[in-house]
């Protein structure tokens, strides 16, 4: 499969369900779902446009998609927040709930993914080197040491 230079909002909708295959036959969503679409708007808008044809580089590309797939993601988690467990009379068990929880532990997945890849600016880490000239701790070699 070629790696994608641009996305139109119907092509990306597609990106976003085949990332929930086959979760997105349980939901019984498909690409036209509002909520899918809400999500292309959402990453969108996390991403900073509003159109997506603008987005053609590479980097770019796989910022969208890490935006993408946290998006998805937290609206699998919003839609099945009231799913249950439960058992009846008969002792037959209904666990629902199990598909909540896998969209949690994936959404923590795709937000660890767009962290790593700097598309979001939450948790951002940066590294600087701190010199102090006057450092009391600072240790002298003996061989560099001026002796009165």
């Amino acid at each position: 499969m070629p790696v994608p230079t641009v996305y139109s909002e119907a092509s990306f909708a597609s990106y976003l369900t085949s990332v929930l295959d086959p979760l997105v036959d349980v939901l019984g969503w498909d690409e036209g779902d509002p909520r899918v679409r809400e999500a292309v708007t959402d990453a969108l808008l996390d991403y900073g446009t509003s159109t997506i044809t603008t987005i053609t580089a590479a980097a770019d590309v796989r910022r969208l998609r890490a935006l993408g797939r946290v998006a998805i993601w937290r609206a699998v988690v919003q839609a099945t927040a009231g799913h249950y467990a439960f058992t009846d009379v008969g002792q037959q068990q209904f666990n629902r709930q199990q598909v909540n929880e896998q969209a949690r532990a994936m959404l923590e997945i795709a937000e660890a993914d767009a962290r790593a890849i700097g598309a979001t600016s939450d948790y951002t880490v940066t590294i600087a080197a701190v010199r102090r000239p006057h450092d009391p701790y600072a240790v002298t070699p003996d061989d560099e040491r001026i002796l009165l």
